[in-house]
């Protein structure tokens, strides 16, 4: 596998969201058929975190090897 230079956005069926994101993703989980949820944990100040989750039309092998292209 040849890993890639980071795009701007990085597509995962129905949402695109900033390459930098992909350092925060502390999960990748399987939420139904076709279905993948991915949970970000963004740092905020004074060591607090802010973790949000959202679901992607897409199976959980794509997308995981979508994520470790980059």
């Amino acid at each position: 596998m040849i890993k890639r230079e980071l795009p701007r956005l990085i597509k995962l069926g129905n949402i695109a969201f900033k390459s930098q994101l992909i350092e925060y993703i502390e999960a990748v989980t399987y939420a139904g058929y076709k279905q993948t949820k991915l949970v970000f944990k963004i740092p905020k100040p004074f060591f607090n975190y802010e973790e949000k989750t959202i679901t992607v039309l897409l199976s959980f092998e794509k997308v995981v090897n979508i994520l470790n292209r980059y």
